[in-house]
């Protein structure tokens, strides 16, 4: 069994950003290791506990028509939409003192949904990391990168 990220980066870039350990996430990130060595073990999926990292798309919509992107080329075979901020907290008020980073996209640009930011706060309120990548044309001035400074995300990716 290989695991997509290592143990050793997982554990490294947890020192890296403010991990809020907390006795929750610590048993759950042991059920996740006992759990997977069990699977492998006795070669049959057994799943205990909450996911460490949690990736959630504030929108599936994007800006640009990059040609290798399914947003922006046009193959995407879903609906286009924005993710509700109530959808979203009720996601975090379930599993969010369990997981210890939020991942803020994946096919669309995170900015474009208007409740971004609040987002991020509500993740930081529960402790959890923050990232997200964007393609940076919704931060055009010193107030925008002010209000995502003072978001509490924790990285930020071009």
């Amino acid at each position: 069994m290989q695991l997509i990220v290592p143990l050793k980066s997982v554990i490294k870039s947890l020192f890296i950003f403010k991990v809020n350990y907390t006795p929750k996430r610590i048993l759950n990130f042991i059920k996740i290791y006992i759990s997977m060595y069990i699977s492998k073990l006795l070669k049959k999926q057994i799943v205990w506990g909450y996911p460490l990292y949690l990736m959630i798309e504030p929108t599936n919509i994007c800006n640009l028509k990059c040609p290798m992107c399914p947003s922006g080329n046009g193959e995407m075979k879903r609906d286009f939409g924005k993710l509700d901020f109530d959808t979203y907290k009720k996601i975090l008020d379930e599993i969010g003192e369990y997981v210890l980073q939020v991942q803020l996209w994946n096919q669309g640009e995170p900015f474009i949904n208007n409740s971004f930011l609040d987002f991020v706060r509500y993740a930081n309120s529960k402790g959890c990391i923050t990232q997200t990548s964007t393609n940076g044309h919704y931060i055009r001035t010193d107030e925008q990168a002010a209000d995502v400074i003072n978001s509490g995300l924790d990285q930020l990716i071009f």
